[in-house]
Order: C-alpha cells, then structure tokens, then sequence
C-alpha cells in the first residue's frame, strides 16, 4: 500500500491536493491526471498497468426517477482496467 507522501511524490502534486480529491473537493483535472498516472504500475518500459473505479449513491430526486426505480439501482458503481504502452 502507498502512503499518501508517497503517491503525492510520484506523481508530482502535493499532499494537500491528495487530501482535497478525498474530501470530494474541487481540483483540476491535470491535478487527477498526474494521481490516476501515479497510481498506475509499470509492467515493463513501455507497458503499464492503472486501474480505476467510483461508487455513487443516487439520493432525492435522482433515485425517484422512473429508469432507476424500474430497472436500476441506487447505487452507481463504475470500474475500468487500463493498459498503457508508452513508446
């Protein structure tokens, strides 16, 4: 596991933007770029590896609406596996 110091570091940003992400706070997207790229893993030189993923939970209005009751679920869950070839 990587401490917060640590990713902050590899990925060039500082602890306090880390801490802002965790909080659900504004932060550019560069800023989220250079994370999501920090947290990725380096298979070879020129391969890689990220993975990503989000949970949302529809509250109000949003889980009252008509698709989401019929067909869906509150809860919103989204995950991808990247691979990367850098050349």
């Amino acid at each position: 596991m990587m401490s917060k110091t640590e990713l902050a570091q590899k990925a060039g940003v500082t602890i306090k933007t880390i801490n802002r992400i965790e909080n659900n706070l504004p932060c550019r997207i560069e800023s989220k770029r250079k994370i999501l790229l920090g947290l990725g893993y380096k298979i070879t030189n020129n391969w890689g590896a990220q993975a990503v993923g989000k949970y949302t939970l529809l509250v109000g209005d949003a889980d009252d609406d008509s698709p989401v009751v019929d067909e869906g679920s509150e809860s919103q869950f989204f995950g991808a596996v990247l691979v990367t070839y850098s050349f």
